[in-house]
């Protein structure tokens, strides 16, 4: 039976419409149950409403290949699933310990998207090229021991040495589906790839888009605020279909005028009008980057229960290096989806926005400045993900459209005690008004999330400490999670640290804090330098190659919305 089972599986996986996992014992009525279940939700598709909006029970909504290609919604906020986060019981994801990544991503994506808009055997094969060749190690997202305390997760295996890799590798080919569908229905259609990048992401954009004439990509980033080497992997980019620009402001400045100009109405019109170009994002901001996210969160648990350290069911704890808040939310999916994630620790640098807010409940921008630190990537103020976390929490538009309104307006918005109403713009003792939001929301959020921030100093010392008991070497942003993660670590919890870099990207600063005190930021002598270091994990093999090609991308602009919108069209009349 084992034998025509194995035989006959051949055939149903490549011709199903709906999957339901089954737990090992379910009786056939518990199976009938759910089949039931999987047949009720797949029979129409709640699609997608924007974080700003309340929507009526009835109303219709944009698919998933649709907010694939809007990127955000018309309103200014982000996509979010209408439907309920799917939840899985431990006995479903016992199923999932012995599978490899491209299972687990298959079958965890199969529960948030409905097959009326993308069928399992096209996701399959979206998956299969995504995560097959173009990663350097078989796990896809190894999780290694360090101690018998912390297990690194390891997301930087991909092409550009970031955990972006991971959703950056499936996105673009939900853009080439969305494109062919809507080309098909409405003609030959064009979308411009615009994305604001604290580094990371727009490399892995890059290399994601490459080759896609349908799908040119334009990338900002603040020239003063990324790695030397970051900034060699984005400006040897040599596809025509690329335009890399730096900025002479900081990321909030980047992310700013990307919202900006694709609000601007009379501007987009001007470019379909004259280019045929619609213009859509590729960073977390999109749910198309964001929901592949959640599979890395949920592989790390499962491999923790497959080697052995736990048992389903028993917790964990997770801290995440945190900027933009996309990378953390996944994680708040996967708790939700029934991952017995206990604490999730959101740590950041100085810029540390977020400590403050889940301490306080003051999300307050108006008295800071963006500091450039050495872990550039979180070297942000206004992290937009936010955003979908106090829409999931607080189950409305309203209260997200006043709290983003009052942050763009007064750079502040808090949670508030004692206020029987919520999300109403309020008066306070300033003479400034403030977005108000409950009590509710403020508890749902701290029993969730903790967070603390770190010193560069702190950052360094802990490269160096964890580098002399364990000759593991962290880039400066994991070590930011490390240092933090220490603090609300559990004796009888493993601790997951998100390693979402390759240290050699941040190469000058891991070795100065390895005391190793470099005389130059040329990449080929950083390389020499770590490769001494006989350290694990190995360098990065394909990132050397990358940093040594040709400079090609060298065009520099102001902080100015204007000028920008004027590279744009310029990049499109090439």
């Amino acid at each position: 039976m084992s034998e025509i089972l194995q035989y006959r599986k051949q055939f149903y996986e490549s011709s199903y419409d709906v999957r339901i996992t089954c737990a090992r014992g379910d009786s056939a009525e518990e199976i009938a149950s759910k089949v039931f279940q999987e047949l009720m939700d797949s029979a129409g598709d709640a699609g997608y409403v924007s974080t700003r909006t309340e929507y009526a029970d009835g109303e219709e909504s944009p698919g998933f290949l649709d907010v694939v290609l809007e990127g955000l919604a018309p309103d200014g906020g982000l996509y979010v699933p209408r439907k309920k986060i799917p939840l899985l019981s431990l006995d479903q994801w016992e199923r999932l310990v012995n599978c490899s990544y491209k299972e687990r991503a298959l079958r965890i994506l199969e529960t948030w998207l409905s097959p009326t808009d993308l069928h399992p055997s096209i996701l399959q094969s979206m998956v299969t090229k995504a995560y097959s060749h173009n990663f350097l190690h078989e796990a896809i997202a190894p999780l290694v021991k360090l101690n018998d305390q912390y297990y690194v997760h390891e997301l930087f295996h991909g092409p550009t040495a970031s955990f972006k890799d991971l959703a950056l590798q499936l996105t673009p080919h939900f853009f080439s589906e969305g494109i062919s569908r809507r080309s098909i229905s409405d003609g030959p259609v064009k979308f411009l790839i615009l994305v604001a990048t604290s580094g990371d992401t727009g490399s892995a954009v890059l290399e994601g888009f490459k080759g896609n004439p349908k799908t040119p990509v334009m990338v900002l980033y603040p020239k003063e605020g990324v790695s030397e080497i970051q900034r060699a992997q984005m400006v040897s980019a040599d596809d025509p279909n690329t335009r890399v620009i730096g900025v002479n402001g900081d990321f909030d400045f980047c992310q700013t005028a990307i919202k900006t100009i694709f609000n601007d109405l009379s501007f987009n019109k001007r470019l379909m009008d004259t280019f045929s170009v619609q213009l859509s994002a590729a960073n977390s901001l999109n749910w198309g980057r964001l929901l592949p996210q959640v599979v890395y969160h949920a592989s790390a648990y499962l491999d923790l229960v497959k080697s052995g350290a736990i048992s389903i069911g028993e917790m964990a704890d997770l801290c995440i290096p945190t900027g933009n808040f996309g990378n953390i939310l996944a994680a708040y999916y996967v708790k939700e989806m029934g991952i017995p994630l206990n604490n999730l620790v959101c740590a950041s640098n100085e810029n540390n926005v977020l400590t403050e807010f889940f301490h306080t409940g003051s999300y307050n921008m108006a008295t800071r400045r963006l500091q450039q630190t050495i872990s550039p990537s979180i070297d942000i103020l206004k992290s937009s993900n936010l955003e979908r976390l106090i829409y999931h929490a607080s189950g409305s538009g309203t209260v997200v459209a006043n709290s983003m309104r009052s942050l763009e307006e007064n750079k502040i918005f808090k949670v508030s005690a004692g206020l029987a109403s919520k999300g109403f713009i309020s008066p306070c003792d300033n003479p400034v008004s403030t977005a108000y939001i409950s009590d509710d929301l403020r508890n749902e959020l701290s029993t969730v999330f903790k967070a603390d921030f770190t010193s560069e100093e702190r950052c360094l010392d802990t490269i160096r400490s964890i580098f002399k008991h364990t000759g593991y070497v962290m880039d400066t942003h994991t070590a930011v999670a490390m240092d933090i993660a220490s603090r609300f670590a559990h004796p009888n919890r493993p601790m997951i640290i998100s390693t979402t870099a390759h240290y050699s990207k941040f190469a000058y600063d891991v070795l100065t804090g390895l005391r190793q005190y470099p005389s130059s930021h040329h990449p080929a002598e950083l390389f020499s330098s770590l490769r001494k270091l006989d350290a694990r994990p190995p360098l990065h093999a394909s990132l050397e190659f990358v940093v040594s090609r040709p400079k090609l991308q060298n065009t520099v602009c102001e902080a100015n919305i204007s000028t920008l919108m004027k590279e744009i069209e310029i990049f499109l009349k090439r």
